[in-house]
């Protein structure tokens, strides 16, 4: 467990004697930082390919010097981290979270590919509609959680 980890629990743990009408909301929230600090650490470094030409002439021009395709994803690993914060939110909100897990488990949703879609660029969230998918909200944090990681590469 990283000292930041146990710092933010402690601080939680803190909290919840202090103000104990917190504490559900920070049982919910101890069990995210624990999954994604699981889930950091199940990562594996891969190295990264790149052009030494293209990354001075994007240094140079003031852009971004790493091009997020040459970073390759665990797909694996970042559907097993969205899994398992759906079954988090499985106990704060259990009809929605329910709803998705069902679309998942039918094949409906699959949810390798739509990471593998966003971290392309291809779709973003804002085709998650309420009437699509009851809550975008949960929806939304179920699928850029696996991927904050990496964007802040």
């Amino acid at each position: 467990m990283s000292g930041d980890l146990k710092t933010k629990l402690a601080r939680m743990e803190q909290i919840k004697r202090e103000k104990p009408a917190y504490r559900n909301l920070l049982d919910f929230y101890e069990k995210i930082f624990i999954a994604k600090e699981e889930f950091y650490q199940s990562l594996k470094c891969l190295p990264v390919q790149r052009d030494e030409q293209w990354v001075q002439k994007n240094f140079k021009a003031g852009k971004p010097i790493l091009d997020k395709r040459a970073i390759e994803l665990d797909l694996k690993a970042l559907e097993k981290f969205f899994l398992k914060l759906l079954q988090i939110c499985l106990e704060k909100n259990p009809e929605t979270a329910r709803w998705l897990s069902s679309l998942v488990e039918k094949g409906d949703l699959d949810v390798g590919a739509t990471l593998k879609q966003m971290w392309d660029g291809e779709i973003t969230p804002r085709p998650w509609t309420k009437e699509a998918y009851r809550d975008p909200t949960l929806i939304n944090f179920l699928f850029t959680e696996p991927l904050n990681h990496f964007m802040n590469i």
